[in-house]
């Protein structure tokens, strides 16, 4: 196809303009963004051996939406792995390693207030859980997947009937802040993120780039960028939760065959050594660099649709009638939509357009 090869194209031609752009901010002694914690844009990461208890948090989510209501459904999981000299020596489950899953329903939202609130149950659940896994394992480091701030998006409309939740996972963030400050390195691990605060600090004015884009081609296997602040002026969610912690970042490339991980954390006296710390954390694989917690962490919280197919059958008992799909998830006709079934299918449906 003509188009596909023009689709090649331009990611190739994307790619060499980042890899030239990134190779003259490696040669050019470039220094570090303002606000940053860091004279250099790159540094090298030291790897030390790992003889400390370290805790990893994810949540699972399953979400339906009918009309007039929406149905979360979720799970959250905290995984303790006590290391000795960077060997596996002990592992450990809150509340356990497949607990049950947790049911909740909202009715009257609109479509954006309906993301928003599958979000907010989601981290509802998470923070949650790595309170208390910092209560009962007394962790040094606890990892937590996504951002350790809720995301713009994540916000609802003062007017919403969901803002008070908002105020309730802003009032658990500061929580988790005070809950690890002084006794646990508390970070936020991004897998995949289209931030641009760095390249934008950079004046990089490449549309197509992002912050992770552009450091897959800026930062070598063990090094890191400078740390800079998570936001250059105040967000809604950074001016509330300050006063209990300022969030940094940075991005880390623990090996050449995987992306930069995306890096959060709250500023303390004790947070010197993430950077050694996650890069020793995730230096485990070539192919997939990641802490193992995490991953174990994200296995344990793992749902497949086949529940949430079980709870809507449940629903239609209780309430005597199925639920009512909205029109988008139905399209019915769409089983019919491979080879001959689907010209038979189009015919009946041009005759009765006909017809009428």
């Amino acid at each position: 196809m003509a188009e596909l090869s023009e689709v090649a194209d331009t990611i190739k031609s994307s790619e060499e303009k980042i890899r030239k752009l990134a190779e003259k901010f490696r040669k050019s002694d470039s220094r570090s963004i303002k606000g940053a914690l860091d004279n250099e844009l790159f540094l090298p990461v030291k790897t030390g051996k790992i003889d400390y208890p370290v805790c990893a948090v994810d949540g699972g989510l399953l979400s339906e939406r009918f009309h007039g209501s929406d149905i979360a459904m979720g799970k959250a999981v905290a995984v303790l792995f006590e290391y000795s000299n960077s060997k596996l020596s002990l592992c450990k489950y809150l509340p356990k390693k497949f607990p049950p899953s947790i049911l909740d329903a909202k009715l009257g939202l609109d479509e954006h207030e309906s993301q928003v609130y599958f979000s907010l149950f989601r981290l509802n659940m998470e923070i949650k859980t790595a309170m208390e896994a910092v209560k009962k394992f007394s962790p040094k480091v606890l990892l937590f997947d996504g951002s350790l701030l809720p995301l713009p998006n994540d916000m609802p409309n003062k007017e919403s009937i969901i803002y008070p939740e908002y105020n309730k996972i802003i009032a658990l963030y500061a929580e988790l802040y005070e809950t690890c400050r002084g006794n646990c390195n508390l970070v936020g691990v991004i897998k995949d993120t289209r931030s641009r605060r760095l390249v934008r600090e950079l004046n990089i004015k490449e549309e197509i780039v992002s912050d992770s884009y552009f450091t897959n081609f800026l930062l070598k296997k063990g090094e890191r960028t400078c740390i800079f602040p998570y936001a250059k002026e105040d967000t809604p969610a950074t001016s509330e939760l300050k006063k209990f912690g300022e969030v940094y970042c940075f991005y880390i490339k623990p090996s050449d065959f995987d992306l930069p991980l995306r890096i959060e954390f709250v500023k303390d006296n004790n947070s010197v050594k993430i950077p050694e710390i996650i890069n020793s954390l995730s230096a485990i694989s070539e192919s997939y660099a990641y802490p193992a917690s995490l991953i174990e962490a994200d296995l344990c919280a793992a749902m497949g649709p086949l529940e949430m197919e079980k709870v809507k059958g449940e629903l239609s008992s209780l309430l005597g009638s199925s639920l009512k799909p909205l029109r988008r998830s139905s399209r019915p006709f769409r089983l019919y939509c491979e080879g001959s079934k689907l010209r038979t299918f189009r015919k009946k449906l041009w005759q009765l357009c006909y017809l009428q």
